[in-house]
């Protein structure tokens, strides 16, 4: 019977990229920077890191497999920077390969601290950072329940980093991990020299020599001498069968979903899916959305359904068949998708928090595939007639919530209605009629919507007539919303939150209006206002009524904006 085997970090990362690669079936990735510092907290504390799984086969089995089963088997790099994408490895000169069925995440991001780097945003600029070992650390847990801290600074630090702590000015000594991951410090002296090349950076740590020694030792030891790495050796040359392991290791995941799962068999049988997916989601995506793999994979289902059991992620619905018709039919669905796409821009909605449902727009994909539209014609009056129905239909689709609940069944009811219209126009009402759901929005819909709810950002966009940018140039002048009476007066006086974060007493404003406005009562800022002539010109953009000074009043004045806004809803 095979057993798990034991191994250093150091000696697995040693061979990624070399021997240790991924198979097509895996998914990018994407961790965050507190899972990377909680895995390595974890190592520091000995607690086990879960175990990995490898399928390990030789050359002659890799290519065997490939001729027997009429495929390539895609080998892929791991990344070394958090924003990289995951290259093809081609290059096949190794006699062995142990491709990563389960680990991925954990073994990229141990591969990232230990021989890459890390890139975030850090105000308008790209920063490249590196991990560092706050050597100081492992006495006290912190809110996060962190023991060992590290944390990625920027690489221009170099070796190490001394700080000092605001709220009890303790010392926190930042050293390079790569530093202590490349160094030969397996030795008493070594270490005391390296650590001595620590201390004399700053006086105030010659008080520091052991602590800062025993972390180092503890962590080289994690890195290099203690087999923290379990893994267990897959010999399986059956592709279905390794899939159907992926497919078992990995369901328990909470990053992984189900769909991720589905995308796998896929990629089994159409080797340019990757790419395929990405290039679309990467085209449509070019404001601020989030289509993924999920929503490329449920159009999909939905496209090619005969019932509504076939919309669901379920690996019986992705039979050969119909991987066969999304291969062949794919610039269709590219087609589809993008016009699809495209249009939200000319609806004057440009960011996924006006998108509330991502689903609400399979039927109007569903709708471009079928008539094989390539373009829309300015000079056309059915052109415009469709455009229009559309934009109709999809307002209603997302303010009343009609894509919340039992989704699959509702798209199979949309494209059974379209398949069955005979309309040279989007056929909305027929769709209306065969969901048997109510898509009309009344003044009881919009008064159930809230502060930063998911349908709120749509409704004050129709408000304010869309003329909300959702992609200024700068970072302070981003929407938000606000309470135009404050949460603190309203609190104070003794108001509920539902009345406090009603829609009604919401407003658009820039990231920096937000702040100077901050908990000022309405009555100041109002005051504020008019001191500088701007309270007519605030109040008519933002649609206040006037009169009501107080929070005393507040239930007149929900009341009088919310008939100033349902005047200006127009869809």
């Amino acid at each position: 019977m095979k057993e798990y085997k034991r191994e250093t970090v150091s000696k697995i990362i040693s061979l990624v990229n070399k021997n240790i690669l991924l198979p097509d079936i895996q998914r990018p990735f994407v961790w965050d920077e507190q899972q990377v510092y909680k895995l390595f907290d974890s190592l520091m504390r000995g607690y086990p890191i879960s175990t990995f799984l490898f399928w390990d086969l030789t050359i002659e089995q890799l290519e065997a497999t490939e001729e027997k089963e009429n495929l390539r088997i895609k080998m892929y790099k791991f990344v070394d920077s958090n924003e990289k994408d995951n290259e093809e490895e081609l290059n096949r000169d190794r006699d062995t390969y142990s491709l990563v069925l389960d680990g991925q995440q954990r073994l990229t991001s141990l591969f990232i601290a230990l021989k890459g780097t890390w890139r975030k945003k850090i105000r308008r600029a790209t920063v490249t950072q590196e991990l560092y070992f706050d050597t100081l650390s492992g006495c006290n847990e912190d809110e996060d329940g962190i023991l060992y801290k590290f944390q990625f600074l920027d690489k221009t630090n170099g070796f190490n980093k001394i700080e000092t702590e605001d709220s009890d000015h303790s010392l926190a000594v930042w050293v390079s991990v790569k530093q202590i991951y490349e160094k030969d410090i397996g030795a008493a002296q070594k270490r005391k020299d390296f650590v001595a090349d620590i201390i004399k950076s700053d006086d105030r740590l010659t008080d520091f020599s052991a602590p800062i020694d025993n972390n180092i030792d503890l962590f080289n030891d994690v890195l290099k001498e203690d087999g923290v790495i379990n893994y267990f050796p897959e010999d399986e040359t059956d592709y279905e069968k390794v899939l159907d392991i992926f497919v078992r290791t990995n369901a328990g995941g909470t990053k992984l979903g189900y769909s991720d799962l589905l995308f796998s068999k896929i990629k089994l049988r159409w080797t340019d899916a990757r790419d395929k997916f990405k290039e679309l989601s990467d085209s449509i995506n070019k404001h601020n959305f989030d289509f993924d793999t999920d929503f490329l994979l449920k159009t999909c289902l939905t496209i090619f359904s005969t019932k509504s059991e076939e919309v669901r992620y379920s690996v019986s619905n992705l039979s050969d068949t119909l991987i066969d018709k999304i291969v062949s039919q794919w610039d269709l669905i590219t087609r589809a998708t993008q016009r699809t796409v495209g249009l939200l821009e000319t609806f004057l909605i440009t960011d996924k928090k006006q998108l509330p449902s991502y689903n609400a727009l399979i039927p109007i994909i569903y709708w471009h595939f079928k008539a094989q539209r390539k373009e829309y014609r300015q000079e056309s009056y059915i052109d415009s007639k469709d455009i229009g129905t559309i934009r109709v239909w999809l307002t209603k689709a997302l303010l009343s919530g009609a894509f919340s609940g039992q989704s699959d069944t509702t798209l199979y009811k949309c494209k059974d209605a379209i398949d069955n219209s005979g309309t040279v126009t989007f056929p909305a009402l027929n769709i209306q009629q065969n969901i048997k759901r109510s898509m009309e929005v009344t003044e009881e819909s919009f008064d159930s919507i809230t502060y930063k709810s998911k349908e709120s950002y749509l409704f004050l966009s129709l408000c304010y007539k869309m003329a909300i940018n959702f992609q200024p140039i700068t970072k302070g002048n981003l929407p938000e919303q606000d309470h135009i009476f404050s949460r603190d007066e309203l609190q104070k006086a003794g108001v509920p939150s539902e009345k406090i974060n009603s829609i009604y007493n919401i407003r658009y404003v820039t990231a920096n209006d937000n702040r100077s406005k901050s908990n000022t009562p309405f009555s100041e800022w109002m005051k504020c206002l008019s001191e500088k002539n701007k309270k007519d010109v605030v109040f008519k953009t933002h649609l206040i009524p006037d009169g009501y000074l107080s929070a005393d009043r507040f239930d007149e004045f929900l009341l009088a904006r919310k008939n100033e806004l349902l005047k200006q809803i127009e869809y």
